[in-house]
C-alpha cells in the first residue's frame, strides 16, 4: 500500500497483476502456491511489479494498493479462469477500505 502525504479523503486505485507463474523452482517459473519450502524455490511476487507505478500515483495524491492474486492463479484452471475470484478480491478490498 502506498499512502500519499496529503490529507484525506483520498481517491483509491487498486492494481491487480495478470495471470503469471506463482512459484519458481531453481529459477524456472511455474504455477504452484505456496512454493515448497526448499532452498531452490521462491514465490513469484507479481504484485511487486507495480511498485514504480504505485509510488508515482501516491506522489500525485492517490491511495494505491497492488493486490496479490497468486492464490487465485494457482487454482484457476477451469471455468472462468479465476475471473469471478479476481472480482471478489477487488470487491472485498474495497469493502475493507470503506470500513
Amino acid at each position: 500500500m502506498w499512502i500519499p502525504h496529503t490529507a484525506g479523503p483520498l481517491p483509491v486505485i487498486l492494481l491487480l497483476h495478470g495471470h503469471h507463474a506463482t512459484c519458481a523452482y531453481a529459477g524456472v517459473e511455474a504455477i504452484g502456491s505456496p512454493c515448497p519450502d526448499t532452498a531452490a524455490t521462491r514465490d513469484v511476487r507479481s504484485y511487486e511489479g507495480y511498485d514504480y507505478l504505485a509510488r508515482n500515483l501516491a506522489s500525485h495524491g492517490y491511495l494505491t494498493l497492488s493486490l496479490d492474486a497468486n492464490g487465485i492463479n494457482t487454482y484457476d484452471q477451469v471455468g472462468d479462469k479465476g475471473g469471478n475470484e479476481r472480482a471478489q478480491l477487488l470487491a472485498r478490498t474495497l469493502d475493507l477500505l470503506a470500513a
